[in-house]
This record gives C-alpha cells, sequence and structure tokens, in this order.
C-alpha cells in the first residue's frame, strides 16, 4: 500500500517534535526527547494498525473478495471486483486521506505555538538555566497558559517564576 497519502499528515506530526520538547521542558525542566519520541512511534504504529483494520472492515462492507487461491491471474486476468468495491476502494484511498488532511490543517491553523511562542519558550528555558529564574510577562504568561493548559506557577519554574507586572 502506497504511504503517500499521508506523507504531509505525517511531516506536521514530524515538526512537532521540537516544539513539544521544548513545552515539555517548560513545564516540567527536563528535556525528554527520547519519551516524546517513543510516544508518537507508538500511537503513529497503533493508528497505522487501526486504519489498516479501518481498510479492511470498509472495503469489506462495501463487497471486497479475496482473489481465491486457484485464480491464475495470467489465465483469466485480474480477479474481478464489484462496482461497490470500486466505489468503496475510492472512498477509503481519496475521500479518507483527504478528509484527514483537512482536519490535520484545521488542528495547525488553531496549532497555539508559532515562530514567536516557540522563540519566547526557549529564552525563558534558557533565562531559568543560567539565572535560577526567568522572568515573564503578562502575555507571557497568557500564552503559556494557552500552550501548556497551566498557569504559570505550575509550570517547571514555580518557586522561583515572577511575572513582569509582580516585580
Amino acid at each position: 500500500m502506497s504511504r503517500g497519502g499521508v506523507s504531509g499528515i505525517g511531516m506536521v506530526t514530524s515538526n512537532l517534535y521540537s516544539d513539544l520538547t521544548d513545552v515539555d521542558e517548560l513545564i516540567y525542566g527536563e528535556r525528554r526527547e527520547g519519551i516524546c519520541s517513543g510516544v508518537a512511534t507508538f500511537l503513529r504504529k497503533l493508528v497505522s494498525g487501526l486504519a489498516m483494520f479501518l481498510v479492511s472492515v470498509i472495503l469489506g462492507f462495501f463487497g471486497y473478495r479475496e482473489t481465491p487461491v486457484d485464480w491464475d491471474v495470467a489465465q483469466n486476468g485480474l480477479f474481478p471486483q464489484t462496482p461497490g468495491v470500486i466505489t468503496g476502494t475510492r472512498l477509503v484511498f481519496a475521500v479518507l486521506p483527504a478528509a484527514f488532511a483537512l482536519i490535520t490543517f484545521i488542528c495547525t491553523f488553531f496549532y497555539p505555538v508559532d515562530a514567536a511562542v516557540h522563540r519566547r519558550i526557549r529564552e525563558v528555558i534558557a533565562e531559568k538555566r543560567g539565572q535560577g529564574r526567568a522572568n515573564i510577562s503578562g502575555e507571557d504568561a497568557a500564552r503559556f497558559r494557552k500552550v501548556t493548559g497551566l498557569p504559570p506557577e505550575k509550570l517547571w519554574a514555580l518557586p522561583v517564576l515572577k511575572t513582569s507586572e509582580n516585580c
């Protein structure tokens, strides 16, 4: 089976690794690229297996029949399938990937980490590592809350985190 239909979707998830590891470090204070990559690999393999199962179920629903063992392709040609199977194949290999690509596009459109936010996360991490504390603005606090789902005082810098408005 060709993997060309999922290459764009795969590229998006692969490009999120750097953001993910930096956000994880912002929260916990550790770089855990291996854990992030391991979980992503596990999920990718799980989804691939589920997708193959789903393809089988959908094609079965449309009436797909396996080629019999004694079928001679050289003599009889390809094993005939019903027009419904052709429709099901088009659905599985054209419509569904397009729908999932659209969902991925929509999710990335609302993804809260852009280049500026990622740069600021890296600056705060470097500041915390270098000085033992990090000063952030109220705008940074709001961005970090949106990215992590946690209030700034719950992040790795908890004991000494101060917003510039409180200094």
